[in-house]
């Protein structure tokens, strides 16, 4: 039996884009439990809908007025609570799924092409010390993370000087996400476990632009061991700008939508989604 997999979602109403994730999940025969505050009538049928706050109520939920820094770290730090209590594999809501989550190892996560393990895709045990770790060092008052960089623990030092209280979200994206999991991977020796590029980031960097070329593309994007592709946020600027915020004809994303029946149309990417 496939394991079920999570998300979150905070954003505004779902374009195409969300829902052909969440499509190609269940398509694939995964269970789909998505962690949201709209209701299930902007998801496609067949999403197991629950609140943020069943996995988080004692962290206060960020509403879209304080943007999308808020929300990312709130979102990083809401998946690691989310697999301490054995829900997951968590998948990032632009992480579509090309090939069902057959992994026989809890141990689920992957590096970029750059050499840097993502967070988009993860499994971990719910006992696993990296989680405790983790939020042992975010999810506190006056946070000083281990793998803060030099510029991050000067804005510490002055912090201390001024006299005043930080959290995890002063600091910049990606502190509480791919470098604090690929710090605690190191840490408790699991970075070996990581799968290669291929498996779930092989649309990032060098072959973002093929999501959109004329084709589709599928051989620049498709491995015989890719599982995922992510579209990362870029895609959606990208798409924005297109004419009505739809995916050029032919191109990947065009086939992805044929391919789950999304007419993407019906959900169009705007400028503020």
């Amino acid at each position: 039996m496939l394991k079920s997999v999570a998300s979150l979602w905070l954003g505004p109403k779902p374009s195409f884009l969300e829902r052909l994730t969440v499509q190609s999940y269940l398509d694939a025969g995964h269970r789909f439990i998505l962690y949201s505050d709209l209701p299930a009538t902007d998801w496609p049928t067949g999403v197991d809908l629950r609140h943020p706050h069943d996995v988080a109520p004692e962290t206060p939920m960020p509403s879209r007025k304080d943007g999308r820094h808020a929300i990312a770290i709130y979102s990083d730090i809401f998946r690691l609570k989310m697999l301490q209590q054995g829900i997951g594999p968590w998948v990032d809501m632009d992480a579509y799924c090309l090939r069902p989550f057959d992994f026989d190892d809890p141990h689920i996560f992957g590096f970029s092409e750059r050499g840097m393990i993502l967070n988009g895709v993860l499994g971990l045990p719910a006992k696993s010390p990296v989680l405790s770790y983790l939020l042992d060092h975010m999810d506190i008052p006056n946070p000083v993370p281990p793998w803060l960089n030099e510029k991050q623990s000067q804005k510490v030092t002055a912090f201390r000087n001024a006299g005043r209280d930080w959290s995890i979200v002063d600091f910049a994206w990606g502190i509480s996400g791919p470098r604090a999991l690929h710090h605690g991977l190191a840490r408790f020796d699991l970075t070996p476990k990581a799968q290669p590029w291929t498996v779930f980031y092989s649309s990032l960097f060098e072959h973002f632009a093929a999501l959109f070329e004329p084709g589709p593309q599928i051989k620049k994007l498709e491995h015989p061991d890719t599982k995922s592709i992510h579209f990362i946020g870029k895609c959606k600027e990208v798409l924005a700008d297109l004419p009505g915020g739809l995916p050029p004809p032919t191109s990947y994303l065009d086939h992805l939508c044929r391919k789950h029946g999304i007419d993407p149309a019906d959900h169009p990417v705007t400028k503020q989604g």
